[in-house]
């Protein structure tokens, strides 16, 4: 098992729900491309803890991702229009765009790590707006339909965070008592 592996199986990855089905050639590929990078990094900054460099590193590969399908982007739909104009609609669906799904993957993934760690509700909400803009077209639902589901993988590392951070009992009771907290 990589370093990268067992970083994700740390921080809870299972725990994710958008990502349960469907994305398994995206997980290997991404754990595949990207562990020796995390190696290095984790060997470079030994004072970060692997979350911290894992945030670090699905920074960097969303925003390749992005680039990566924003570069692809016309293409995309075009072909989406073909497919929808000769198979129709509901089998054009069966197609993947391998950009898309790695960007959504990616996407949750990110989310998750940013709820993992605690951080703010807001700046994840805006990132998974602006990952839904790009999506909505080629994914063919609502921004705000995707915008949710990316924000469910936001929530999932968020309820490790606080379940691993739930105040003590009697700590919790004392501050509470002299109102400390």
């Amino acid at each position: 098992m990589s370093k990268l592996e067992h970083c994700l199986l740390e921080a809870g990855y299972e725990q994710i729900q958008a990502l349960k089905i469907g994305f398994e050639q995206e997980s290997k590929d991404f754990i595949q491309s990207n562990q020796s990078l995390f190696k290095h990094a984790c060997e470079n900054k030994p004072d970060n803890s692997s979350i911290q460099t894992l945030l670090g590193l699905l920074t960097k590969t969303h925003i390749d991702a992005s680039y990566e399908f924003s570069a692809d982007k016309d293409a995309s739909e075009a072909m989406q229009q073909v497919l929808e104009e000769t198979v129709g609609q509901e089998h054009s669906q069966k197609f993947n765009h391998s950009s898309s799904k790695k960007l959504q993957f990616i996407t949750h993934l990110w989310l998750f790590v940013q709820g993992r760690m605690g951080m703010d509700y807001s700046l994840a909400n805006d990132h998974a707006m602006a990952t839904a803009s790009l999506l909505c077209r080629i994914v063919r639902q609502t921004e705000d339909e995707i915008r949710v589901a990316f924000m469910g993988s936001f929530y999932d590392g968020l309820n490790i965070y606080q379940a691993q951070n739930k105040p003590s009992g009697f700590i919790h009771s004392f501050k509470r008592l002299f109102n400390l907290s």
